[in-house]
């Protein structure tokens, strides 16, 4: 890993195996010039010159290293300086971000949470949607009173049905032998005092609070869950993308290509890479199969050819990753028509079965 960190370039690197970190290294450069803060290879870790921390207490923390454990992160728990800027960029400089299990009202509720929690954070994420061209000019947060209503129903008929198992139990212990055990009575007596209690709470509080969508040609907004798959997927992304942007940190997404449209990524990319939209350097990671963005896009080129990077697997399963640069391609060259001709390889090989 190359990071810029407060203005130092950091080099880290390790290997490992399935059972132990075979190697670990970190590498600092002032001005230009590369020093060493420390090299490990198996259970051995030596120390740069230049390191300032106490030697005696650096070699004492890495005989404590277990063989599977990093010995970067144990360094930067108990304090040593030196690597603890790079311990912290993997912790908050680093954003991953995929696709979200669960319904899009569970993940509307999560957006909701993520707004409010974040001043000032709801504007700029209109103009986002606004930008992207989707429909939507402005959003709101308002009260599902219908929702609280639901919740209210289903919580009285489970009130209900426990009050029936409840009078159930009861009349069978009424009947039993003296000795009959109790305990199905009051773990349902339990339950029913609990539910009345949730359900006072309903009574008593709050609706919850929901998305609503404002498009032009609509008399009234939409919810969440009224909005294409698309649309849900790029607005539950720009939470991320905003904060990666105003904290100059790096965003990775995996599949980007399965939930957003080519235009959509394609004006992701634009973000990060326009100066105006991200004066602080933040960076963004994916990986997709969409040929199309190695083309252009309103007459654009979407990614510049020394942002492109191929994966390839060898035959073995493993794979190889190499830059597009590799293939000196000309500044006017159909990059997408030659990925999928195999000039760059980086293509499955589709073919009949053996028979």
């Amino acid at each position: 890993m190359d990071l810029l960190v407060d203005g130092i370039r950091y080099v880290y690197g390790l290997a490992v195996d399935d059972a132990r970190v075979l190697q670990e290294w970190l590498y600092g450069y002032r001005r230009g010039k590369k020093r060493v803060i420390f090299e490990r290879e198996g259970s051995s870790v030596e120390f740069g010159s230049t390191v300032s921390e106490p030697r005696a207490r650096s070699e004492a923390l890495a005989e404590l290293t277990r063989p599977n454990a990093l010995f970067l992160s144990l360094a930067a728990q108990v304090g040593l300086t030196e690597m603890t800027p790079v311990r912290e960029w993997f912790a908050s400089g680093l954003r991953w971000e995929s696709s979200r299990p669960g319904s899009s009202v569970t993940r509307s509720a999560s957006l909701v949470q993520s707004l409010l929690d974040s001043q000032g954070e709801s504007t700029d994420l209109v103009d986002l949607v606004r930008a992207a061209d989707v429909g939507i000019t402005d959003i709101v947060v308002d009260t599902d009173e219908d929702a609280l209503l639901r919740m209210q129903a289903v919580m009285q008929q489970r009130l209900t049905d426990l009050h029936q198992r409840l009078a159930v139990a009861e009349g069978e212990l009424a009947t039993a032998p003296p000795d009959r055990d109790d305990a199905r009575t009051e773990f349902l007596r339990r339950r029913v005092h609990q539910a009345a209690v949730e359900l006072d709470s309903l009574a008593s509080g709050q609706a919850p609070q929901r998305l609503r969508f404002v498009h032009a040609s609509a008399a009234d907004p939409f919810d969440f869950t009224d909005e294409s798959a698309g649309t849900q997927a790029w607005i539950e992304l720009l939470p991320s993308v905003l904060r990666s942007l105003r904290g100059a940190s790096t965003l990775v997404i995996d599949e980007i290509d399965t939930s957003l449209h080519p235009h959509l990524t394609a004006h992701l990319v634009r973000l990060f890479r326009s100066e105006q939209t991200n004066p602080r350097g933040a960076q963004l990671i994916f990986t997709t199969h969409d040929a199309s963005l190695l083309g252009t896009t309103f007459g654009e080129e979407v990614l510049a050819r020394d942002q492109i990077w191929f994966v390839e697997k060898t035959p073995g399963g493993s794979s190889t990753l190499y830059p597009l640069t590799d293939f000196h391609p000309r500044k006017d060259e159909n990059r997408e028509r030659r990925y999928l001709g195999g000039s760059y390889g980086a293509v499955p090989i589709v073919g009949c079965p053996d028979r």
